[in-house]
């Protein structure tokens, strides 16, 4: 007999305890520069079989798990960042002979240049607070960032279900959530990107709040939204893409015209939004502030891209394709790379207007047009997931911390929608794949190992065919979903 309360469920709370063993336990494991350097330094060849004998005479078996898990070098950067934030630490700069300021009290943008926005910048130093050294913070981040994991998971659920989810409902999202973190690997505890699907639900979360509004009412919430948009925008640019969501739901429920004046009080509160708070941040720290955003436009195009995968598949027949570290990430260059560049914005333009017309064409009628708030935050969430897909697999950068986007937004799908097991089950499959390529066998896809070309053409392409199947099935998951 079912739990009539899911927090009575022992597979629940099994579920929920695994979660944290992951970040607390599993995902803390990982050799130190020191470890790491002797271990290449016995093996003299980086080769795998020389590497792994290296890691069995020096470690044994368990030498293998500690591998698997360590993956925490973005980790070491966000404590460089932290410290200088909340101390004005400098020393690693002033080692680096890349430092240069005649303020008292250095702070980041004006003074270090920093690839992150301040909304990132906020979530990494957090877990400095509680850290007097870089182990100690390594820690803090993993639990803090799995504690933002956690509650992204309950935000989503409770949106999609409008109120308490079930005990089948709970199970169905926890097990997958944990294959999807087991598949992904440690990496979910070294990046931020946590934070992104935050700043999405809780987008969604006064999205469906304004639209239970009447009159002016409305226009403020949908302002707000807007508003609150702008600041996920501050953390990283793709917390935006909840705004086309939302105007695609609006289309969704027009009755005889679209809902204009909505649409124009979100899109106007996102201006607003954005126009403040940069004009803000732009005072405080300078113009080194405008360098986070110009930093990842000026990038090349990084190697686990789409557009990379199908450059080194060329270069198999003879293209010519030659490699580049450059803005902290390995990239592919080609006689093809400003036309790429060109026209990554316009194919993902190209998939907004599929999505638009599918959308327009099965849009509901006068009928269905006051559905339940658990049905708009569920299709809000569908397309934001489709709108992020679309989003890296026709953007120059496909860095693997991108799958954190997407893996708590499908698990929370999962429990709800009947036509997802498929899909679902095929993510989990790329995600193991995105931790072969990163980090554990990475050098040998910058040496354009024919192996690992293939793997990196079938984790995109795979991924292709999932985006497919999300437009494919879009009118039915839009009108189907809430399985008990």
């Amino acid at each position: 007999m079912q739990s009539k309360n899911w927090w009575q469920s022992r597979t629940v709370v099994l579920a929920i305890a695994l979660h944290g063993f992951l970040f607390l336990g599993l995902f803390q494991l990982g050799y130190t520069h020191k470890e790491w350097n002797h271990i290449k330094s016995i093996a003299k060849d980086p080769a795998v079989a020389p590497m792994a004998k290296a890691i069995m005479d020096e470690h044994g078996p368990w030498g293998f798990v500690v591998w698997y898990y360590s993956t925490h070098e973005e980790a070491e950067l966000y404590y460089r960042y932290a410290k200088l934030t909340l101390n004005g630490d400098i020393n690693y700069w002033v080692e680096k002979d890349n430092f240069q300021t005649q303020n008292n009290r250095p702070w980041p943008y004006r003074d270090i240049p920093i690839e992150y926005q301040p909304g990132a910048l906020l979530t990494i130093s957090l877990p400095a607070l509680l850290a007097n050294n870089f182990e100690d913070y390594r820690f803090w981040l993993s639990a803090w960032l799995g504690f933002l994991y956690l509650v992204n998971l309950y935000l989503g659920i409770h949106l999609v279900i409008g109120g308490r989810p079930s005990t089948t409902q709970m199970n169905r999202m926890l097990w997958w959530s944990l294959g999807f973190l087991i598949l992904l690997g440690g990496i979910v505890t070294s990046r931020f990107d946590h934070v992104v699907v935050t700043c999405i639900l809780v987008s969604t979360l006064v999205f469906v709040h304004a639209l239970r509004q009447k009159g002016k009412r409305s226009y403020y919430g949908l302002a707000l939204f807007g508003f609150v948009t702008a600041i996920g925008v501050l953390t990283k640019i793709v917390p935006g893409l909840v705004m086309i969501s939302a105007l695609l739901v609006l289309l969704i429920y027009q009755k005889e015209s679209p809902r204009l004046a909505n649409a124009i009080a979100a899109v106007l509160g996102l201006g607003v939004g954005l126009i403040a708070l940069n004009a803000g941040f732009y005072v405080v720290f300078g113009a080194g502030y405008l360098e986070s955003f110009t930093y990842h436009m000026d990038r090349g195009i990084q190697i686990e891209s789409v557009y990379a995968g199908l450059l080194l598949l060329a270069r198999m027949f003879g293209y010519a394709v030659t490699h580049d570290v450059s803005y902290g990430s390995s990239n592919v260059v080609s006689s093809l790379t400003d036309g790429i560049k060109l026209i990554s914005p316009l194919l993902f333009s190209a998939i907004t207007i599929f999505i638009t017309r599918s959308v327009w064409k099965n849009r509901l009628p006068e009928s269905k047009t006051e559905d339940p708030d658990c049905r708009v935050a569920s299709q809000m969430i569908l397309l934001t997931l489709i709108s992020l897909l679309a989003f890296m697999l026709t953007n120059k950068v496909f860095s693997p911390q991108y799958m954190i986007w997407i893996g708590p937004l499908m698990a929370v799908l999962v429990s709800v929608h009947p036509n997802l097991w498929k899909i679902s089950g095929l993510f989990l499959f790329t995600s193991m794949l995105t931790q072969v390529l990163f980090p554990h066998l990475y050098d040998f896809l910058n040496t354009f190992h024919p192996a690992m070309v293939i793997t990196l053409n079938v984790r995109n392409g795979l991924l292709i065919f999932i985006l497919f199947l999300l437009i494919r099935d879009l009118p039915k998951l839009l009108e189907k979903n809430h399985l008990s």
